[in-house]
């Protein structure tokens, strides 16, 4: 306390009375106290007083007594005598008192002196200062400082506990970190025993947490989402300025910060007691592909979102999950949550706050209240001060007489002496006001009980994350129903609940677990990869978690087109038949003990017991195996003869220079997972003989230049299949195939011959070719041929041919069995002689095609039939739905005026006729 100082004039000094006439004390006198044995007694002593105080003095009968006050003599005499100190109310002075026993004259002589100094103090102390701080609204830093002359006093609440600070305890300073609720209520005390006027300050458990955005880079604008706890109100800045300032802006609910790139965010709770606290996070955002994806703000049933696009996701801080795992979300009624949805894609992260509604309706939030003093005033009326659970009852003047006071059960009256602590238990307190020779009261008053922070009546539901990594408990709302709610994980949580009684004991904990475990590790061969024998494939918890099982499913598909399913836990043994190449798809994924699955694992591999292979990069020495191919061809077909195998994998450029004669049941293909990734290139001698069985090339590119022989593949009695084959064929007098008594199925092929006199690209006689989505092409610069056929099968469907050449034909078909020509492209460019299709003996079927001419011949005809009288058969149907785009005449020696509706009449159905166009 400061030095406290009044002018002169309000001092008052009561004259010296002879002792048997004091006046009545304003406070009870000091009990006698000798200052000498047998010498100068008094009352008096050097301290301070906080009311008007009598004092007096006495010596024996044959001394004499001197009292000098503050340096002037008031007092000269025998025996005894007494001096009123008094001061007006709320000023103090200090008072100088010496009193001196003297012999009696005319010695005079000082026997005995006694100085003293007294304080009257009327001037109640200032109150304490007080500051209380908080950096997240739960714990406060609580500072109280009184002046240098007083001491602190009062009570105070914390963690459920009161403590009482008292006068005794000699304290000045406090400082204490508190947990709220808490609640003070403190006054300072000078050493004459006058109060401060009480102050108080309640704090209950309020805070904020901001569930969006994080710390971080994110793909979209955020949405500021916050949740708070107790009273109070939220300012924010995105601008990084003061929230309490004039930038600030009120948050009432979810809104979408409108800035990207780097934002500099601060939120500060304005609290009740009039303590702010704030919290600051950056973040940068982008709106870089803003719309890319759809996500909803409110679920309030459970849900499965449908989200497109390539992702992977989470919720919170789970762990990242691949698209295949459903994003399914699950509110919890009545009850309301948010959730943070991360979305990756390409790198960038998007993040989208997703409130859970189970409230069926909205109750209102439960919340808690601040006690802040409560006065009952009135003439000598105490005041009635609360904070929290605290009590305490202050007269604000206790100069006009002397307070007592009792409380409801205790009879005993109590002299007041500053403020006073009420218990808990208390609910009326008397009083009364003696002034001596007047009594006021006594008064009654019913003191309010009062409770701090929430006035829980129902209990609490509290849940948490459990793993990855288990974190702190949070309260997700108050609950009184008889049983527990539904509680429910979202896909990717997994979450632990608990039920705290309003009495704050745990009644059950409940674990809803929805959170896949990790995909699993899987050994087995590498993708795409091709192996000749049985195989053990495992599969194991890549995070070694418990009661987590590794399941692997494979599918096996057989060449003959069968499929048949494994399945296994942890281990599973593949033993592989002589039917091969078999196609096994592998899918290992872990389950957990709630039953969630893992993000499959996947693996495609052939196991090929029959195969040799062969490489631009192998060796003579080689065995055939994958890892260890032959170089050459005609190693390979003698190698899968002794090894009973039956495909040919062929890797790079292989040269072949002299005849290749193909085994049964071989067939020639590239390795696997590529597209034509193989080549031959045939040369000098080079050829491919299949004289009996049958025989495949698939995948491969044939490539034959500066070759001597001719037809370049050559089937005699046999079938042979080309699938995805690419052959070309540069040369002076060529032919890419030729088949007698045989049959030919090509699909998906591209063929193309260059020839410097003559092509034909393919001759069969008494055989059958099947031609479907495949391409032919004819290059000569004298005469070009693409289909020579006698006696056969001839089946085109899909396809495209063309001959480029002096003297030009697509087709030349002598007595053919069965001819079909379907939905095809016919293009034919020559400069002389130009005949599309040559056909003696039948009418070849054709159909829903379209045939093109170009090029400087005088005369360009689309078909050739030799005599018509001459055709056993019905022509009716077989030439229909075509299109003939540039040629001078439809048949070649048609009757005079035979027109195309003529042809038509000849040829086409009645519904499909045959057009000729500019151009289509």
């Amino acid at each position: 306390m400061g030095h406290k100082s009044i002018p002169f004039w309000t001092t008052l000094v009561l004259i010296l009375l002879p002792l048997g006439v004091q006046a009545q004390p304003a406070q009870p006198a000091q009990p006698a106290q000798p200052a000498q044995p047998a010498g100068l007694l008094t009352n008096a002593a050097s301290k301070a007083y906080k009311g008007d105080q009598r004092f007096w003095f006495s010596v024996p009968e044959e001394d004499r007594l001197v009292v000098n006050l503050d340096g002037k003599e008031i007092f000269r005499g025998i025996g005894s005598a007494s001096v009123l100190l008094s001061v007006p109310s709320g000023t103090e002075k200090t008072f100088t008192v010496v009193a001196q026993r003297r012999s009696a004259p005319p010695d005079n002589r000082i026997l005995e002196e006694q100085t003293y100094t007294i304080q009257i103090d009327k001037q109640a102390p200032q109150k304490p200062a007080f500051s209380a701080s908080t950096d997240d609204g739960t714990s406060y830093l609580i500072s109280a400082t009184c002046d240098d002359n007083a001491l602190l006093e009062g009570i105070y609440e914390s963690n459920g506990a009161s403590r009482l600070l008292k006068r005794e305890d000699g304290i000045t300073r406090f400082s204490q970190r508190c947990t709220a609720p808490c609640s003070f209520i403190l006054w300072a005390v000078d050493k004459a025993g006058n109060y401060s006027e009480p102050i108080t300050f309640a704090a209950e458990a309020a805070g904020f947490t901001i569930l969006n955005p994080e710390p971080g880079l994110w793909a979209n604008l955020q949405q500021l989402v916050i949740s708070k706890t107790g009273s109070g109100e939220i300012y924010w800045t995105d601008d990084g300025s003061d929230p309490f300032g004039s930038a600030g802006r009120l948050y009432e609910t979810p809104l979408l910060i409108e800035k990207k790139g780097k934002v500099t965010l601060r939120v500060g709770m304005k609290l009740p007691n009039g303590v702010q606290f704030e919290k600051k996070l950056v973040y940068e955002a982008s709106d870089y592909n803003e719309g890319l994806f759809t996500i909803p703000q409110r679920v309030s049933a459970a849900k499965e979102l449908e989200v497109n696009g390539t992702f992977v996701w989470k919720i919170g801080s789970g762990p990242w999950l691949e698209k295949d795992i459903p994003i399914k979300l699950v509110p919890v009624a009545p009850f309301k949550r948010y959730i943070i949805l991360s979305l990756k894609k390409d790198g960038l992260i998007y993040r989208y706050p997703i409130l859970l509604d189970g409230k069926t309706a909205d109750s209102g939030a439960a919340g808690s209240s601040v006690n802040h003093e409560q006065v009952q005033t009135g003439t000598q009326k105490p005041q009635f001060i609360t904070a929290g659970r605290l009590r305490v009852l202050y007269w604000n003047s206790a100069d006009s007489g002397i307070i007592r006071y009792h409380f409801q059960g205790d009879a005993r009256w109590i002299d007041y002496n500053g403020p006073v602590v009420v218990p808990p238990e208390i609910s009326e307190v008397a009083w009364l006001i003696d002034r001596g020779l007047i009594q006021e009261g006594p008064e009654r008053m019913v003191l309010e009980r009062q409770s701090a922070g929430m006035d829980i009546q129902s209990g609490r539901i509290e849940y948490r994350p459990f793993a990855p990594v288990q974190g702190t408990f949070e309260v997700l709302g108050l609950f009184a129903g008889d049983r527990p709610p539904d509680f429910a994980a979202c896909a990717g949580e997994d979450l632990e609940w608990r039920y705290i009684s309003p009495e704050g004991k745990e009644i059950y904990r409940v674990r809803t677990d929805s959170l896949p475990p990790a995909p699993p590790v899987l050994s087995a061969p590498q993708e795409g990869l091709w192996i000749s024998g049985g195989v053990t494939i495992t599969s194991s918890s890549s995070e070694h978690e418990e009661n987590v099982q590794s399941v692997i499913e494979a599918s096996l598909q057989n060449p003959s087109g069968t499929t048949e399913t494994k399945r296994a836990v942890g281990t599973l043994i593949l033993d592989v038949h002589r039917e091969s190449p078999v196609l096994v798809r592998l899918s290992a994924y872990t389950v957990d003990a709630s039953g969630n699955k893992s993000s499959p694992v996947t693996r495609s591999f052939t196991i090929d017991s029959n195969s040799v292979y062969v490489s631009s990069k192998g060796l003579s020495s080689g065995d055939g195996s994958r890892n260890n191919p032959v170089d050459s061809l005609q190693k390979a077909i003698e190698l899968a003869k002794t090894l009973n195998r039956s495909s040919i994998r062929i890797e790079g450029s292989i040269v072949l220079d002299t005849p290749l004669s193909l085994s049964s049941g071989i067939s020639l293909e590239s390795l696997p997972g590529s597209s034509i990734g193989g080549e031959l290139r045939v040369q000098r001698k080079g050829q491919i003989l299949l004289s009996s069985g049958t025989a495949s090339i698939r995948s491969l590119s044939i490539i034959a230049t500066s070759t001597e022989a001719s037809p370049l593949i050559s089937v005699q009695g046999s079938t042979l299949v080309l699938d995805t084959v690419r052959i070309s064929v540069k040369g002076t007098d060529i032919g890419s195939i030729f088949a007698q008594q045989g049959n030919l199925t090509f699909e998906n092929c591209l063929i193309n011959l260059e020839a410097s006199n003559f092509a034909t690209a393919i001759r069969i006689q008494e055989s059958t070719l099947r031609f479907g989505n495949t391409t032919l092409n004819v290059l000569a610069q004298k005469y070009g041929n693409a289909v020579d056929a006698s006696g056969s099968t001839y089946i085109q469907e899909n396809s495209s041919v063309s001959v480029k050449a002096r003297d030009g034909t697509i087709f030349q078909f002598t007595n053919m069995q069965y001819t079909l020509v379907n939905r095809s492209k016919i293009s034919l460019t020559a400069d002389f002689a130009a005949q599309t299709c040559v056909s003696s003996g039948t009418v070849p079927i054709v159909k829903d095609s379209v045939f093109y001419f170009k090029g400087n011949a005088q005369k360009s005809v689309v078909f050739n039939l030799g005599r018509l009288d001459s055709i056993s058969h019905d022509t009716k149907n077989t030439i229909t739905g075509n299109y003939f785009i540039g040629f001078t005449a439809v048949l070649h020696n048609a009757p005079k005026g035979f027109d195309l509706q003529a042809f038509n009449r000849s040829f086409a159905s009645t519904n499909s006729p045959n057009f000729i166009a500019e151009d289509l």
